[in-house]
């Protein structure tokens, strides 16, 4: 929404997983991947839920993607699953219900979109739809046999993609 709204603060924007918000009108496919996102909604609730029976809901949601035990570790800190859980309050899925009626100007900069082929939780449909409401130059990567954190299962892949991408500044070292 960023590059979107205040197009004179990005000059190249990189887009992992999730498309341009609003690009499609939510499928059934779609809907039933984004099912967390309206649990995460719900203060106290989703935190109960999650941690229920050893963690079970979360484990499942994950599906074995990721080191499981240590984000269970790291979110069983006081306050550290809430605060996880507020990222998604905080970015209520607009998009989800008003589809292609949000209207956010287009993306003046070059953009570059990045979906691994086993996104459980996003479709690729909304991500190269993307294209349509970008004005500059538009790349699009599809990674084979990638999930949702694109940038811990190809890293590799991804740093190169983005050197590629991304413009060498020469005020910057590397």
């Amino acid at each position: 929404m960023l590059a979107s709204l205040v197009p004179q603060r990005v000059d190249h924007l990189v887009v992992i997983s999730v498309g341009f918000p609003g690009v499609t009108r939510p499928d059934l496919e779609a809907l039933q991947k984004a099912w967390y996102r309206l649990l995460f909604l719900f203060e106290g609730t989703a935190e109960e839920l999650l941690q229920k029976d050893n963690w079970y809901l979360f484990r499942e949601t994950l599906q074995g993607r990721g080191d499981v035990e240590q984000y269970i570790a790291d979110l069983s800190e006081p306050g550290a699953l809430t605060a996880g859980l507020n990222w998604y309050r905080a970015n209520l899925p607009v998009d989800q219900v008003l589809g292609p009626s949000l209207q956010l100007p287009p993306v003046q900069a070059p953009t570059l979109g990045v979906f691994g082929t086993e996104e459980p939780y996003l479709t690729e449909a909304s991500m190269v739809r993307s294209k349509e409401r970008v004005r500059g130059a538009w790349r699009y990567e599809r990674l084979e046999g990638i999930g949702h954190w694109v940038q811990l299962e190809a890293t590799e892949r991804l740093n190169t993609l983005l050197l590629e991408f991304l413009p060498k500044r020469p005020d910057v070292r590397a």
